[in-house]
């Protein structure tokens, strides 16, 4: 299998040279390194000169993160991808276990890890971040659409042949991974590969788009918009996305999303579901009925999980 590690990059030279040298540590060597430099002028560019050889460098105008992904996509000649945000951090081990996974199982689209998160300096402030309702495989497509439980473009190994045949980044998201994996998850019967361990130690800083909760809400109605738009009228997964649209509707001027944390009611709910053994009956039933089970615990309809 040949690896490309495509890494858009955007005036973070230093966090780049970190991701970068994780990159060339791996035990499993990639086959080749993109980096897809979207306009910086931080000096990104003679920072790479260390590298003459070890990456494929290419500069482009500024155009945002999708369409640098879309560049890198284009220019990379391996047939199965892993993109790398310029802040993150592979495991040593990442893409050999990422690669055994998928090869294992090579009609599945993709194979995805877990994510540590460390902050700006580096350091681990959570050892193994588990989103809550991670796939049922039987019901990947509606597991993934209540909730993003692939924590980063950087914890997954893409099957070429698979981003061809849902074609490309959308430019004009601002969650442009759910959509993704959303797109790969359509087909019936799609199962996706997952390695148990952390393969990417995730950065989070205040530079992070996906720490505003503003951008996230609004993010993830245009997200439902354009799946709802996928499906035909009266099927039950336009169904479903209607009855989140429903519960998520549109920010008046000012307002600002309530419930992006965990609330004590919430964490009421789950321990219930795992008390009584229902967690996985509850992944099961339509998005519609568990956010009506949530309404009756109280659990506010944007909270997490």
């Amino acid at each position: 299998m040949k690896i490309s590690v495509i890494i858009p990059t955007y005036n973070r030279k230093d966090f780049l040279i970190a991701a970068l040298d994780s990159v060339f540590a791996q035990t499993l060597p990639a086959h080749e390194v993109v980096v897809i430099d979207d306009g910086s002028t931080d000096g990104t560019g003679e920072a790479l000169a260390k590298y003459p050889h070890r990456l494929l460098y290419h500069y482009k105008e500024n155009g945002g993160q999708n369409r640098a992904r879309n560049v890198g996509q284009k220019l990379a000649s391996g047939d199965s991808f892993l993109f790398l945000d310029s802040d993150d951090l592979l495991f040593p081990d990442a893409l050999a276990k990422l690669s055994a996974a998928l090869m294992q199982y090579p009609e599945a689209p993709l194979a995805y890890g877990r994510a540590q998160i460390i902050d700006r300096a580096g350091n681990v402030t959570n050892p193994l971040w588990k989103p809550a309702n991670e796939s049922e495989q039987d019901y990947l497509w509606e597991s993934l659409m209540s909730v993003n439980f692939i924590r980063s473009t950087g914890v997954a190994l893409i099957h070429r042949s698979a981003l061809d045949a849902v074609g490309e980044w959308d430019e004009g998201l601002k969650i442009e991974d759910w959509d993704l994996w959303l797109r790969l998850a359509e087909p019936p019967g799609t199962r996706f590969v997952r390695v148990p361990d952390p393969v990417l130690q995730y950065r989070i800083h205040g530079d992070n788009s996906s720490q505003d909760e503003i951008i996230m809400y609004n993010g993830g109605r245009q997200l439902f918009l354009k799946h709802r738009d996928r499906h035909v009228p009266g099927s039950p997964r336009r169904t479903a996305i209607e009855e989140f649209l429903k519960l998520h509707p549109p920010l008046a001027p000012g307002q600002s999303p309530s419930g992006t944390l965990i609330s004590p009611r919430h964490r009421l709910l789950r321990a219930f579901l795992e008390g009584a053994g229902l967690s996985s009956l509850y992944r099961r039933l339509p998005i519609g009925a568990r956010m009506r089970l949530r309404g009756w615990f109280g659990v506010k309809p944007w909270a997490r999980g």
